[in-house]
């Protein structure tokens, strides 16, 4: 599965496909996120509220 670049996507199918593997992976990194939390409260670490929120500041969303 592969996420074809926008300027490449020539019909429907690839558009589709795109998407398909994107979702795909989305799922994929919640899967790994949530490993992690599950990970550090086996730690007894303190998660900030933010890590885990749709309010995360990304350096390269800026």
């Amino acid at each position: 599965m592969m996420i074809r670049p926008l300027e490449y996507c020539e019909h429907q199918k690839h558009v589709a496909d795109s998407l398909q593997t994107i979702e795909h992976r989305i799922a994929e990194l919640l899967e790994l996120k949530n490993a992690y939390i599950a990970k550090a409260a086996t730690l007894a670490e303190e998660i900030p509220n933010n890590i885990h929120t749709l309010e995360t500041k990304l350096p390269h969303a800026q």
